[in-house]
């Protein structure tokens, strides 16, 4: 049981530890009780003391929890501990667990004055004997930009690991889940990067809305070196970024996958890779890569022409920097064998430029523009799809429930991506939400599920090469 509920992103994949260090207070220093930030300095120096905080394991996993009177706000200033960020800082010699007590019960913020800030940056430490496991849950990053602007870390709210590291065991797997992420600005990511680790990464339940990114990922930056990257439950909207406004997911050798996935209204605002091309989501798999049950929609970009809303590639690809991964989905030149997996029951309509880069397998979907020289070889899908379409039949991104935004399907005659998804369909049991299931047997198209569709709502789908949706009738 245990393990199926790690599988799935709901607890931290290690189980014991060997300290619990309870943060009881508020205050970012405080000389006789425990500050979250001395115990950052207790995991990254076992067996030594640090103002009121419990003394760390050397051997097993340590935990870091909160007191129940610790509720608000953490604010830092610039003064820290290791990298000389305004943060919470963490170099764990094994593996470690930070789990706070909600998002809406508790955030960590930077004062205004910052230069430099980071609100959480852990990297496992040089002396770690072996593999370090690393999960983060329930907390609130927020609200961090520096002054000046443009003095910033590699991620405004959450580093974890290092992004210049060649080391093939630098951590073994990474969690994170429920944390709502806003307002930050970051070199990288505004939101979160987690990178350099030779395990899977997985992420669940993340809300990441409103953050600045200067380079690449405007809210999330994810890459293993080895391991497979696992995206689902979460949305990220509002983000602003270089090349890549919204999400980059990247797998090493394994599969990276974003299902149940809201990307939407997100805004790049540079020219992206070096080629030209920006995108909102990037999905890439050295195994396969595979986007499933996503609504990936409005998001636009300073030039139109250059942007794409979703960009996907599986296979081998040829190229040497990683960091421009983007650059070879895009042109086509240097991406080789397509794997397995694709896009699946999603809608990827209205964004700026072409809606779809790549060529993989796509079955259920509904697509706007395809960029030219890609291809979406399947069954079951809907092209064609317009802005002024799509607001007819998809309402604005909004709290319909569960944990994170959505943009709920309009319950109206003719709505093509209702009860016209995969009719052999046994993946996630709900949406999004985690409030709707799945309807076994024929499933709508996106992250949300429809929970009672009006009778004969749904349209005969054409399969691909079929007619386009203004050719219709509705």
């Amino acid at each position: 049981m245990f393990k199926a509920l790690a599988a799935a992103g709901l607890i931290a994949p290690f189980l014991s530890y060997g300290a619990v260090i309870t943060v009881a207070t508020t205050d970012a220093e405080n000389a006789s009780s425990c500050t979250l930030r001395d115990a950052g300095r207790a995991v990254s120096n076992p067996g030594v003391a640090y103002g009121g905080c419990a003394l760390a394991d050397a051997g097993a996993g340590n935990q870091i929890r909160f007191a129940n009177n610790v509720v608000g706000t953490i604010s830092y200033s610039d003064v820290s501990n290791v990298f000389g960020f305004a943060a919470a800082e963490f170099q764990p010699r094994t593996d470690l667990s930070i789990v706070g007590p909600g998002a809406n019960t508790l955030a960590l913020t930077c004062q205004a004055s910052n230069t430099i800030a980071s609100l959480m940056f852990i990297v496992p430490s040089p002396n770690a004997v072996g593999t370090v496991n690393l999960s983060v849950s329930n907390l609130a990053l927020r609200d961090c930009i520096t002054s000046p602007p443009g003095l910033v870390p590699l991620a405004g709210a959450l580093t974890v690991g290092d992004i210049f590291s060649s080391s093939s065991n630098v951590s073994s797997a990474v969690s994170l889940s429920d944390l709502v992420v806003t307002g930050n600005a970051g070199v990288f990511a505004g939101g979160i990067i987690a990178a350099g680790f030779s395990g899977d990464v997985t992420a669940a339940r993340l809300s990441v809305e409103n953050n600045v990114g200067l380079l690449a990922g405007g809210a999330v930056f994810v890459t293993s070196s080895v391991g497979s990257v696992s995206l689902r439950d979460s949305t990220f909207a509002g983000n602003q970024g270089g090349g890549i406004s919204g999400v980059y997911l990247l797998s090493g050798s394994g599969d990276a996958t974003m299902d149940n996935t809201t990307v939407s209204g997100n805004f790049t605002d540079l020219g992206g890779f070096s080629n030209g091309d920006a995108a909102a989501a990037v999905v890439g798999g050295f195994g396969s890569a595979s986007v499933n049950h996503s609504t990936i929609v409005r998001n636009t970009a300073a030039n139109v022409a250059a942007s794409v809303g979703l960009v996907i590639f599986s296979g081998e690809i040829v190229e040497t920097r990683r960091q421009q991964l983007g650059k070879s989905a895009l042109s086509g030149g240097n991406a080789v064998a397509a794997g397995v997996g694709g896009v699946n029951n999603s809608i990827v309509c209205a964004n700026d430029g072409a809606d779809f880069a790549g060529s993989v397998a796509a079955n259920f979907n509904l697509v706007g523009v395809v960029q030219p020289g890609s291809s979406l070889s399947g069954i079951g899908n809907v092209f064609g799809c317009t802005a002024t379409q799509l607001n007819n039949w998809l309402g604005p991104l909004a709290n319909n429930g569960g944990p994170t935004k959505t943009h709920a399907l309009l319950n109206v005659l003719g709505n093509p991506a209702i009860n016209s998804g995969d009719p052999a369909f046994t993946g996630a049991p709900t949406d999004q939400t985690g409030l709707h299931p799945r309807a076994y047997g024929r499933t709508d198209m996106g992250a949300f599920e429809l929970a009672a569709p009006a009778a004969g709502t749904n349209v005969a789908v054409p399969t691909t090469g079929g007619a386009a949706l203004g050719a219709l009738s509705l």
